[in-house]
């Protein structure tokens, strides 16, 4: 890559000379380089895909950019939102996302990119006396699976006192027993990237 100056003298007949130049321009092969808004994503959750390109001929803004894992075609352009969901992908798994740059002079230009997948979170909760006597007291505590770490815990319990919500330190919560009769607890976990 470089540039490059061409000079040519003609001289005819008679001896005269006469002399030109022209100067062109050896590019080198255009580059790409991938980014992702996040590597480790819940299943089903967004993430956005920047290709970067450098380099290569014409402006990068201008080139052709396309995206595949698995060897099927995500979407074009330099920007993707995608969201791995449905039967073709399974949590815990680590993908590679792949890009292809092409200049505007069919010059072809790779890159990859892993990202990994989780499975949604879910929750199980633990109480400690399913039957307790009134006034005395009861307590549950929550657990979570799946997702990303940390968690959150929220919730709230229905019964003959109404609507009681949860106060959840971190993961263990008091149960009110003022008034007697049946209750349902209710937990939400909210996993680090928000998805419940």
């Amino acid at each position: 890559p470089g540039t490059y100056t061409v000079n040519a003298t003609t001289t005819d007949a008679l001896g005269v000379t006469a002399t030109t130049s022209r100067v062109f321009s050896v590019l080198p092969l255009p580059t790409l380089t991938l980014l992702a808004s996040r590597t480790t994503i819940d299943l089903n959750q967004n993430v956005t895909f920047r290709a970067v390109g450098s380099r290569g001929y014409g402006p990068p803004a201008d080139w052709n950019y396309q995206w595949f894992v698995n060897g099927n075609t995500l979407g074009n352009g330099s920007i993707l939102n995608y969201s791995f969901r449905g039967s073709g992908y399974s949590p815990t798994s680590a993908l590679t996302v792949e890009g292809q740059a092409t200049d505007l002079e069919g010059q072809i230009a790779f890159a990859t990119v892993k990202v990994t997948l989780l499975s949604d979170p879910t929750g199980s909760i633990n109480i400690v006396r399913l039957s307790v006597d009134e006034g005395l007291g009861d307590s549950l505590s929550a657990q979570a699976q799946g997702g990303s770490s940390p968690y959150q815990f929220s919730g709230y319990v229905e019964g003959p006192g109404g609507l009681a919500p949860l106060d959840f330190t971190p993961n263990s919560a008091s149960l009110p027993t003022s008034f007697p009769g049946t209750y349902d607890v209710y937990v939400e976990v909210i996993d680090a990237f928000g998805f419940t």
